[in-house]
């Protein structure tokens, strides 16, 4: 039998034969020994096979057990290669006995290099830090290396494979340290932060931004937390309170103003927290130099990091210069208030004191002027007359200019025929075109509404006025007026044009003649005279009634003034009167003043008083008509009305008196009261107010009309107000006082 080296040199061993020899000798022999020793041998055999066997067992489950290990270490090793390659962060294993470095893959996608591509070793990757944070970086390892800071932390710039710098975060620890606490071993990973710190710079660029903006607001602006005490504020904050910023903050309200109003600036912080949204107040704030100040708080609470409300920011508005302008213009308002107050008053004023003998003169003129006289006289009294009606209308320009540049003219709507009201403001006119030869015609269209809606008395003035105009500024030739509708709807007008063939104007002077005091030439009004406010008044009124006036001219060819007024028609109804309707009108255009000048009255008695003997040469009392008080304590004004009343058909009583006015009420009844404003003992207001009492206890009601000298705007809302029926102004014209005449007549079912 051959047997291998290995397997022999096992069985001798087993056997506990010396050599091959022996062996040899005890194999050879086996066959013939004893059959006992033989099965002692054959046993001592099977025992050390068996002991093999068991032997090789251990052996086999070793070798199994170490495979395995080594299998199971392959996949830890897949799975912790998995694992670095996964991770964001890359490895690093700093040995400082040799000064060797080993780095993850990691670190080498985050450079943008392929691995092997380039060998990293600590003074490499020192070289490729910048400049600016190796001395940082440094100082913090060798605090951990040292062992004062139990780790390492730092951030850095690196520069990658295409030169840009990239912001690693660092950390570590020392892993292994000798006998004498000297480092061996530092463990530690890179963390690529560049986007992070991308992010965070441009946060940080938008609150440098912030806190620039918040620096340049000139208002105080100021940051409280949620405990009131101050964590920011801007240099105008430190300008207003007089403190550093480092001394303002961590100051709470009450600490920066310890009276009354760090109390209440507080309490309306806790409202604000309770309400939320925006807050604002006016408050006076008492600065540390004891100043006052008028401001306004705005406030609106802001939110912390964990989304909670994290405190309160604050704007202060300064408006002390504010409150002083406002208190200013409020006492130059009322200035101009009174300066205006006292404008209206001297008008006023001047109204009466010049309408009262204006009144008496015309009047006295007129009741002269139907008595035989002589050629000469009525001449020279007829001038007296036109002069006097000259001087009354250039005192109404002036009053009318007056409201307007005050702002205080307001215009009615009244129902009216145009083509009625444009015979009435014309037939004054004819004598002074036949004067001068001059032909003048007036055409309206027939499609013109019968009856408008418009202030007829205004309208009324301007027509006036551009006929007027016409017939001073034409020397030969004609003046036509025309009226005719335009357009449809609610755009519709109505269009009046006065066309002369007067003197005419340039070009460069049409816009000036509409212009206060203003003429076309100096030399035209040395010639034709005037005060230069008729055209001013008259635009001013057009405008004010929704319409417009201008003109057209040709020096020497003559001159085309157009006026435009929105077209309102009233469609009569089927049970007007279309005469009495078309009366009252007329009477109300006559009557109504349409301003509301707030003018005060002064009032005195007159000084024309003792004039004996005026009311004797009155006429006597005639005729049925009816039964009038005149109040007025003024003779010849008193003669004038009193003739012209008895001359109408009516009886007069007269009373210079409040008390007179009372005791001849009381005893006996009128059909109509004329009462002055200005009398004796009581304003013709109050006395109003106490006929009306009286009249309120016993019944009836005596129509009052107002025949004053008073003839501001305000002065007709008064006397209405007061009860009165009506208001004339003196100079009363005849045919006025006829008109209230007869529309009490009529009333009263009487007859002059």
């Amino acid at each position: 039998m051959s047997w291998s080296p290995s397997l022999l040199s096992l069985l001798r061993g087993g056997l506990g034969l010396d050599g091959p020899a022996e062996f040899d000798r005890w194999w050879a022999t086996l066959p013939e020994a004893e059959p006992v020793r033989r099965a002692q041998e054959l046993q001592r055999l099977r025992a050390w096979v068996e002991a093999l066997c068991a032997s090789h067992a251990r052996l086999e489950a070793r070798l199994e057990h170490a495979e395995a290990a080594l299998r199971s270490g392959r996949r830890r090793d897949e799975r912790l290669e998995l694992a670095l390659r996964s991770v964001s962060d890359a490895l690093w294993d700093w040995n400082l006995v040799d000064d060797s470095l080993y780095v993850s893959p990691r670190l080498y996608e985050m450079l943008g290099y392929q691995p092997r591509e380039i060998t990293l070793d600590p003074s490499s990757w020192r070289e490729r830090m910048h400049p600016d944070d190796r001395a940082d970086v440094h100082e913090r390892l060798q605090a951990h290396l040292r062992g004062d800071v139990p780790g390492y932390e730092a951030e850095f710039r690196v520069r990658d494979r295409e030169g840009h710098w990239r912001w690693v975060h660092s950390r570590g620890r020392v892993v292994q340290r000798d006998a004498a606490q000297q480092p061996l071993r530092m463990v530690g990973t890179y963390t690529d932060v560049t986007d992070r710190r991308s992010a965070e710079e441009e946060v940080l660029n938008q609150l440098r931004f912030i806190e620039e903006l918040v620096e340049i607001i000139p208002s105080p602006v100021y940051f409280k937390d949620r405990l009131g005490r101050y964590i920011g504020c801007n240099r105008a904050c430190e300008a207003l309170f007089e403190l550093r910023r480092e001394d303002f903050l961590g100051l709470s309200a009450a600490d920066l103003r310890p009276d009354s109003g760090g109390r209440e600036e507080e309490a309306h912080d806790e409202q604000l927290y309770a309400s939320g949204g925006i807050q604002t107040y006016e408050t006076r704030l008492t600065l540390p130099s004891g100043e006052v100040r008028d401001v306004i708080y705005s406030k609106t609470p802001f939110t912390g990091a964990n989304g909670e409300i994290g405190g309160i920011l604050g704007v202060i508005t300064d408006i002390t210069q504010q409150k002083r302008v406002e208190s200013e213009l409020r006492e130059a308002k009322a200035a101009a208030e009174e300066a205006s107050r006292a404008k209206s008053e001297f008008l006023a004023n001047m109204s009466h004191e010049i309408r009262t003998p204006m009144n008496g003169i015309m009047g006295l003129v007129d009741l002269t002027l139907e008595t035989p006289l002589t050629d000469t006289q009525r001449r020279y009294l007829t001038l007296v007359k036109s002069s006097a009606v000259a001087l009354l209308n250039i005192i109404n320009d002036i009053l009318d200019l007056s409201r307007i540049e005050a702002g205080r003219m307001s215009v009615e709507h009244l129902a009216f025929d145009v083509r009625t009201l444009l015979q009435e403001a014309i037939a004054p006119l004819e004598p002074r075109a036949r004067e001068k030869h001059l032909q003048l015609n007036c055409l309206v269209a027939p499609d013109v509404p019968p009856r408008l809606v418009a202030d007829p008395l205004r309208l009324r003035q301007i027509i006036v006025n551009l006929v007027g105009n016409a017939i001073k500024f034409t020397r030969q030739g004609r003046i036509d007026v025309s009226v005719w509708p335009e357009g449809q709807g609610g755009s519709a007008v109505l269009h009046l044009a006065v066309s002369d063939t007067g003197v005419g104007i340039a070009p460069d002077k049409l816009e000036r003649i509409f212009e206060s005091f203003t003429q076309a030439d100096s030399s035209t009004t040395r010639e034709f005279g005037g005060t230069g406010l008729g055209l001013t008044i008259s635009r001013r009124l057009a405008e004010a009634m929704g319409g417009q006036l201008w003109a057209e001219s040709e020096v020497g060819k003559g001159s085309r003034f157009h006026l435009t007024l929105p077209l309102l028609r009233v469609d009569p109804g089927e049970d007007d009167d279309p005469e009495a309707a078309r009366e009252w009108a007329v009477a109300a255009a006559q009557n109504l003043n349409l301003s509301h000048d707030k003018a005060r009255s002064r009032f005195e008695s007159t000084a024309y008083r003792g004039l004996a003997g005026l009311e004797a040469d009155a006429a006597p009392d005639a005729g049925s008509g009816l039964h009038v008080l005149l109040v007025d304590d003024h003779a010849v004004n008193r003669f004038v009305a009193t003739t012209l009343i008895r001359r109408l058909g009516h009886r007069v009583t007269c009373a210079v008196s409040a008390a007179e006015v009372l005791q001849l009420c009381e005893a006996e009844g009128f059909d109509l009261i004329f009462m002055d404003l200005q009398i004796p003992g009581m304003s013709g207001i109050e006395l109003t107010h106490r006929i009306r009492a009286m009249e309120a206890m016993r019944g009836g009601h005596c129509p009052i009309v107002a025949l004053t000298a008073h003839a501001m705007p305000l002065d007709r809302v008064r006397c209405l107000e007061a009860g009165m029926d009506d208001y004339l102004t003196k100079p009363v014209e005849q045919d006025r006082l006829r008109g209230v005449l007869q529309l009490v007549s009529r009333a009263r079912g009487r007859h002059a």
